[in-house]
């Protein structure tokens, strides 16, 4: 004669063991899926960082701003929810990782390079008002 109640306790088994393995899954995809949130972030302000950049170096060196609508349009374009399509997928947790730190280090660079630029214009500023007085 077979013993049922054993059977039944391996189904239990079974079936937890199946549902740790779906939440295990369900958590790494999480995971990834807040990496790349992160990783579409970080692209995005590096975008915004090169926008400003290169509005500061225009008028910095005099030349005639961009009419608001061209500026407005630009900042718009950054917002483009889209982007996340364009973005190479990414090979391994490490992989996206490192590509977050080196945006952001990108990033980093181009907003000390646009505060450098606002502090020149400053000084100028202030170098003019002196001058003045």
């Amino acid at each position: 004669m077979r013993n049922w109640t054993h059977g039944c306790e391996d189904d239990v088994k079974a079936r937890g063991a199946a549902q740790l393995a779906m939440e295990n899954q369900l958590l790494k995809q999480q995971h990834y899926i807040k990496d790349l949130e992160v990783d579409f972030k970080t692209l995005k302000i590096e975008s915004k960082a090169d926008t400003v950049s290169r509005m500061v170096t225009m008028y910095a060196s005099g030349d005639p701003p961009p009419p608001v609508e061209q500026l407005q349009a630009l900042l718009l374009d950054l917002e483009d929810e889209e982007g996340v399509v364009s973005c190479d997928p990414l090979a391994s947790d490490q992989e996206g990782k490192q590509r977050i730190l080196m945006s952001l280090m990108q990033s980093q660079a181009i907003l000390d390079g646009v505060a450098h630029h606002l502090a020149q214009g400053c000084a100028r500023f202030l170098g003019s008002n002196c001058a003045l007085q």
